[in-house]
């Protein structure tokens, strides 16, 4: 029988959304991969529905995305502080009907029940009959009429970004669409990268990451932050000492491990099997440890809200490697692997207990949380957990 190595990816990108527990599984194979010609290629959690009559551009590009689809235009490019964009592209683009009179360089749109009426060379502009003065003239440039950003917007009653860091063009139906994926950080560095055209062989993405082939065959891991390195050597943190970032092998299954950070952020894990690429956790970890058949994982940590729903169960759950079904272990109300320590400024420190699992339970500190400060330190003691259920048996104090 064939053995198969498997590669989890446990990604720690320091985001601030928190997802569901478990993610619906995301799959990508080798052998499919595809020249990215829509922006689900780069992100696969994009909402579809989200980029319906949309227009995403970048300054002096060609390329730009229809609805979150390829398309190409004239470049839109910024002149005297103005975001010029060409006005038959975008126009066309949800829909409307453009009209050019060459001999009176006249351009008439119409789209529903708008009509809008101007001319290369005039500040002056009507929308349906009612006359309005722009900052700036409508230009020709290499034969295209172009509007400034905001003209356009309001003539077709659209709602319009501009992000200057990124350069990018945002046009939209919606007012909902702008705020959700223009005036935060978030997708910039996507929507410019997928414009650009890099990664164009794309083997997998989603809203952490972008895993790609280069023309030399080999596999790229870029994160949104910024960050690029090769697939199965990615590493959030390079050349930092101590910096958590291993490799464990059990059985005939590998897992490359990156993030056992006590600060609260978003971590993903990502099983690499037989050519797939598949997103199965997704969730702060405070620490992590595997066994041949489990990973145990202490969720979340340090933070406004370091512990939620500790009143249901405790923090420590355990994912079956086989299938993906989860169990919290251990009693409701208790944190399991946590240890405080003060510093040297006085302040408190949580820091991460020396536990171990072993085939009879896990093995780690613990104390019950929701409780007084009484029954916290008549509680706090060393705890062997049963691997099933929810019971621990407690050994010291």
């Amino acid at each position: 029988m064939r053995k198969h190595i498997e590669l989890a990816l446990i990604a720690f990108l320091g985001l601030s959304t928190i997802f569901p527990v478990v993610v619906a599984a995301a799959t990508a194979n080798a052998a499919a991969a595809v020249s990215a010609a829509t922006l689900f290629d780069y992100n696969s959690s994009l909402s579809r529905e989200d980029f319906a009559k949309t227009v995403i551009m970048e300054i002096g590009q060609e390329r730009f995305f229809i609805g979150g689809h390829e398309a190409s235009s004239d470049k839109p490019f910024v002149e005297q502080g103005r975001t010029m964009v060409p006005l038959r592209t975008v126009a066309q683009a949800f829909g409307a009907k453009v009209d050019w009179s060459a001999p009176n360089k006249e351009v008439t749109v119409t789209l529903n029940n708008l009509k809008v009426d101007l001319r290369v060379g005039s500040k002056n502009i009507q929308v349906n009959g009612v006359e309005r003065e722009l900052d700036v003239a409508a230009e020709a440039f290499s034969g295209r009429t172009y509007l400034p950003l905001r003209a356009i917007g309001e003539a077709l009653g659209k709602s319009v970004s501009y992000a200057n860091a990124y350069k990018l063009i945002f046009i939209a139906d919606k007012q909902a669409f702008i705020k959700k994926y223009a005036d935060g950080h978030r997708y910039l560095a996507l929507f410019a990268w997928a414009i650009e055209g890099k990664g164009n062989k794309v083997f997998y993405g989603d809203h952490n990451l972008l895993v790609y082939y280069k023309d030399d065959g080999s596999m790229v891991l870029h994160d949104w932050s910024g960050g690029e390195s090769p697939f199965a050597s990615y590493h959030p943190y390079p050349g930092t000492p101590g910096s958590p970032f291993h490799w464990f092998t059990v059985s005939d299954t590998k897992y490359l491990v990156f993030h056992v950070d006590a600060e609260v952020g978003e971590d993903s894990i990502y099983q690499y099997r037989d050519g797939t690429l598949k997103l199965i956790y997704s969730n702060p970890i405070f620490d992590i440890k595997f066994t041949s058949t489990a990973m145990y994982i202490l969720v979340n940590g340090p933070g406004v809200d370091p512990w939620p729903r500790v009143d249901e169960h405790s923090n420590l759950l355990k994912v079956n490697l086989q299938d993906n079904t989860q169990e919290y272990l251990g009693v409701k109300g208790y944190i399991y692997g946590v240890n405080e320590q003060q510093t040297p400024e006085g302040a408190i420190a949580v820091v991460r207990d020396n536990w171990k699992v072993a085939d009879d339970g896990v093995y780690i500190s613990g104390y019950y949380y929701l409780g007084t400060s009484e029954e916290k330190n008549t509680t706090t003691g060393q705890y062997k957990i049963n691997v099933t259920g929810q019971s621990h048996e407690k050994l010291a104090p």
